[in-house]
């Protein structure tokens, strides 16, 4: 078999945000951060991209569009967290901050404390988070 042309070689999504994007434009390319530190830095980070998207009337399909599978899988496990966190407040008629502020504990009151990850992968196995031990 043979080619009769040059065979197209994919580019990579290089994603820039400067000044002179329209604020759509630079909501579409943003990306949620990998520096979140704990649950508060991560809950900011996730509920600010959340309301920017609903304020430039981006959908999360297009958005994911752009940046792909691993942003998907990122964004995945952050919202695990998050549903818990919403989940628990509603099963135990408290404010999310309450919620938020004992899940911190938890993770820092430990000889390891545990990571945003290790709690994410909790959520995932049906691991039942008690935070009133």
């Amino acid at each position: 078999m043979t080619h009769t042309g040059p065979v197209p070689v994919p580019v990579p999504v290089h994603v820039v945000s400067d000044d002179r994007m329209s604020p759509r434009s630079h909501t579409i390319s943003r990306r949620l951060s990998r520096q979140a530190a704990n649950i508060y830095e991560m809950w900011d980070d996730f509920k600010s991209l959340e309301k920017e998207l609903e304020d430039n009337d981006v959908s999360v399909t297009e958005w994911l569009k752009l940046h792909g599978s691993s942003e998907r899988q990122f964004r995945h496990t952050r919202q695990k967290i998050i549903r818990f966190i919403e989940e628990e407040a509603k099963l135990t008629h408290t404010s999310v901050e309450t919620v938020k502020d004992k899940l911190h504990r938890k993770m820092r009151n430990r000889v390891k404390p545990w990571t945003l990850d290790e709690i994410q992968r909790m959520l995932t196995s049906g691991k039942r988070i008690n935070l009133d031990d």
